[in-house]
């Protein structure tokens, strides 16, 4: 795959799931995919974000995801949490705070 596959696959896979008002987003292994598409930032009902094995650096489109509970960074290309935006690390610093849970490298 390329890149503009793999981002045209994480629009579908965002589309599935704003229609079927599914929880959990899996983008994982779509190993080309350095930007997360705008859309998911309105996807504000997610629990669980799955981002292993993507190219992602950038993580300030998640701010607006305040139900988030689990957020796997497992192998991506995210240098470190305490550069990301202010309200992204609000996110993560609950998630492993103890209300859930945040998987990296």
């Amino acid at each position: 795959m390329n890149a503009n596959t793999d981002f045209k696959e994480a629009q579908n896979s965002m589309a599935t799931t704003k229609r079927d008002g599914a929880r959990p987003l899996d983008l994982s292994y779509l190993k080309e995919l350095t930007t997360l598409p705008d859309e998911i930032s309105t996807l504000t009902w997610l629990t669980s974000q799955n981002l292993a094995f993507t190219r992602i650096t950038d993580l300030s489109p998640l701010a607006n995801m305040t139900a988030l509970i689990s957020l796997d960074l497992w192998l991506t290309q995210v240098p470190d949490l305490s550069q990301q935006s202010r309200t992204v690390g609000q996110i993560c610093a609950r998630l492993s705070g103890g209300r859930g849970q945040i998987r990296l490298r």
